[in-house]
């Protein structure tokens, strides 16, 4: 094939290079692996490095033959040993940084620096030195082929890649990966990359530096997680950086206008509540939010707040009972605080589980009126009803004394229920503590 090669006979060459080294499939489509001996790799970092240099003079006319080599090295580079080899034995990696730099700027999205992105990719899969050296190489050029939408997603594969063995903290290229996901969301290897990195702790380090709309897209990830109960583990870090938020961020739920439109501060602070109060239902992070009382004594302070903000007058916190709202196309879910009050009594009554110091704060702070005043449905706070009387239950337990402060509550009526209404039932007492549903019409005189 040398011959080939030193007589010109590009096409030749060619063929028998994409016969040698055609990728077959076993009966069930995977493929089989290439493993090619040492002066094989040694045959084809000689080709590469002379036909590099004769497409440096002639131009376009070997640019198919050039392709064709890289192609070869792709398809035998997914195994270890190889990959150790081309590593430790060859030069293939400068040959390659020279023919990057080359035709990068010469024709972005070409074929020939996509393979060659393919190469990198099957070379640093499953070998940590082979993608630190890769790294090193090739990160500034990758990071500028991200930024300039070059081959994303091969350059997007290389950076995951990166991640499995190298901390990435550039928040410059970690926004430009969430600029990726947000335009396409089906770009699996950036998924793989932040869906990895929010059990980060360098990830966490790096968080306050995102664009706000970056840390809102990191704690939808988060959630995203969380519901569909993705393996994950959030990092002290995290943690640690996510109540730090919530507690600093008090203030914007009662600076907010009392409209119910779309506020990124309020969605944020949302998004965090939400996560937290999942959070503390899981041991592994229970303890260390119950250690936190200022996370008791800032949800209370908050649930008292806007629970009588929503009486006042009709704004985000007043309570939704119509059955219509109902629906799952509801437009309340749009609005920055669905869910939040519910979220609230959820994380309280979590917090107070088997936990006596903070179910006596909880009594003394005046919550329990609160979160059994929340025992209603509304739309805007689904199962709100369940986690108030969770909460309750938590609260109560091997608690004396907050099981007196319930009982000597006494009833001075029944609340007027719209969903009842709707229904054409309605809650009556019998005058002797014992509450029934009753029809509209059965009360009519």
């Amino acid at each position: 094939m040398i011959r080939e090669l030193q007589n010109d006979r590009w096409g030749e060459f060619s063929h028998h290079l994409k016969e040698a080294f055609k990728i077959e499939r076993l009966d069930d489509g995977i493929p089989k692996k290439i493993v090619v001996a040492e002066n094989v790799l040694n045959c084809l970092e000689e080709w590469l490095d002379l036909v590099f240099s004769k497409y440096q003079v002639l131009g376009g006319q070997i640019f198919e033959v050039l392709v064709e080599i890289i192609r070869s090295l792709r398809n035998c580079t997914s195994n270890f040993k190889t990959q150790k080899y081309i590593i430790e034995n060859t030069n293939i990696l400068r040959v390659m940084d020279n023919i990057f730099s080359n035709i990068v700027g010469v024709e972005p999205n070409n074929i020939c620096l996509k393979v060659l992105l393919q190469f990198l990719i099957n070379l640093s899969s499953s070998n940590k030195e082979a993608t630190k050296a890769v790294f090193e190489i090739f990160f500034d050029k990758i990071k500028m082929c991200l930024s300039s939408n070059i081959c994303e997603y091969e350059s997007s594969a290389l950076i995951y890649n990166f991640s499995l063995s190298v901390t990435i903290t550039d928040t410059e290229l970690i926004n430009q990966i969430f600029d990726i996901y947000d335009s396409n969301s089906t770009n699996e290897f950036v998924i793989f990359f932040l869906e990895r990195n929010v059990s980060s702790t360098h990830f966490w380090s790096v968080f306050t530096q995102f664009k706000m709309e970056n840390k809102i897209t990191t704690l939808e990830i988060l959630k995203y997680m969380q519901l569909r109960k993705k393996a994950h583990n959030l990092p002290e870090t995290g943690l640690e950086l996510l109540t730090s938020s919530f507690l600093e961020s008090v203030n914007i739920i009662f600076e907010m206008k009392l409209t119910e439109q779309n506020n990124m501060k309020i969605y944020e602070l949302s998004l965090i509540l939400e996560i937290i109060s999942s959070l503390s239902s899981d041991e592994n992070y229970r303890q260390k939010l119950q250690s936190n009382k200022d996370i008791l004594i800032n949800s209370g302070v908050i649930l008292i707040n806007i629970h009588r903000l929503g009486k006042v007058c009709n704004n985000c916190f007043t309570p939704v009972q119509k059955l219509s709202e109902f629906k799952v196309n509801s437009k309340l879910k749009e609005i920055a605080t669905f869910g939040f009050k519910a979220d609230l009594v959820r994380l309280i009554g979590n917090l107070c589980w088997k936990n006596r110091e903070l179910q006596n704060l909880a009594r003394t702070a005046e919550l329990i009126p609160v979160i059994l005043d929340c025992c209603n449905m509304d739309a805007r706070n689904p199962f709100i009803m369940q986690w108030a009387i969770l909460a309750v239950r938590n609260l109560c337990e091997n608690n004396q004394e907050n099981q007196k402060l319930i009982a000597g509550l006494y009833q001075e009526g029944t609340v007027s229920s719209e969903i009842l209404n709707e229904m054409g039932l309605t809650l009556h007492s019998d005058g002797e503590n014992q509450l029934k549903v009753v029809s509209l019409d059965s009360l009519k005189i």
